[in-house]
C-alpha cells in the first residue's frame, strides 16, 4: 500500500493510544510492517517524527497513570461493589451496593520509603515474619581459584 497522510495520521493516533503493537497497528491499517518501518525510518521523516511524539505521549500517559495508581494504592481507596439479582427472565429482583475500604498496599509503602527516603534505606536485614528480629549475617561463598588443575577426565588417565 502507498503512503497517505491519511494511514499516517491514523497510525499516529493508535500509537498515542497506547493500545496497540506495531503489529496490530499494521493490521488495522492494512499496511505491512515493513511499510511501517520503511516510512517511519527512511521514505517519509516527518511520520517518523509523529511518531516519536505520538510514543513520547504513550510513556508520559501510561507513566501518569502508573502514578495515579500508586497514589492510590499508598492512601488506600474506597470501592463500590453492586450486587444484581435478576430472576430467569432477566427482570432484576434485587440490588444490593457496598461501598468497601481497600486499605493502603504495605509492601508499596515499604517500597516508596526504601526508594525515595535514604533513611529507610538501611543495609540490615529483618527478619518481618518473626516480629521484626535482625537476621545474622550470612557467610558469604568462599571461591577457590582452581586454574590450571586436571580435569576429572585427565586425572583418572594419570593415575593409570
Amino acid at each position: 500500500m502507498r503512503y497517505s497522510e491519511e494511514i499516517a495520521k491514523r497510525i499516529v493516533e493508535l500509537t498515542a493510544s497506547g493500545e496497540h503493537t506495531v503489529v496490530e497497528i499494521c493490521g488495522i491499517v492494512g499496511i505491512d510492517r515493513r511499510s511501517y518501518y520503511r516510512w517511519k525510518n527512511i521514505s517519509h521523516p516527518d511520520f517518523g517524527e509523529a511518531i516519536k511524539e505520538a510514543e513520547a505521549d504513550k510513556y508520559s500517559a501510561r507513566l501518569a497513570m502508573a502514578e495515579r495508581g500508586q497514589k492510590k494504592l499508598l492512601e488506600g481507596y474506597e470501592s463500590i461493589e453492586t450486587m444484581t439479582e435478576t430472576d430467569k427472565d432477566g427482570q432484576v429482583v434485587s440490588q444490593r451496593v457496598t461501598k468497601k475500604w481497600v486499605p493502603p498496599h504495605s509492601t508499596l509503602i515499604i517500597h516508596a520509603l526504601k526508594s525515595l527516603d535514604p533513611r529507610y534505606n538501611v543495609p540490615e536485614r529483618f527478619d518481618h515474619t518473626t516480629g521484626g528480629e535482625k537476621l545474622q549475617p550470612q557467610t558469604p561463598a568462599v571461591y577457590i581459584n582452581v586454574k590450571g588443575s586436571k580435569s576429572m577426565a585427565e586425572a583418572d588417565a594419570s593415575e593409570n
